[in-house]
């Protein structure tokens, strides 16, 4: 893919991102700042058992954070 089609693509996603967000605006932009940190945190782990090295700060910031009150509709 050439550098045009991936920014088409990274605007057409970021629109569908605005747009599901504009749907519910109180909740869905909190929610999607969530999944990223539920993101880093499985990436974090993977990392971990693959032996790789991770940063000590960067997990304990990445558990913090998914700690917070605004976190607790992410964990099942």
């Amino acid at each position: 893919m050439n550098d045009a089609g991936l920014i088409a693509r990274s605007m057409l996603e970021g629109l569908a991102l605005t747009r599901w967000a504009a749907h519910e605006p109180r909740d869905r932009p909190r929610l999607w700042r969530g999944f990223v940190l539920v993101h880093d945190w499985r990436l974090i782990r993977t990392k971990r058992e693959r032996g790789e090295e991770v940063a000590d700060d960067l997990c304990r910031e990445v558990e913090a954070r998914l700690r917070m009150p605004c976190s607790s509709r992410l964990r099942s």
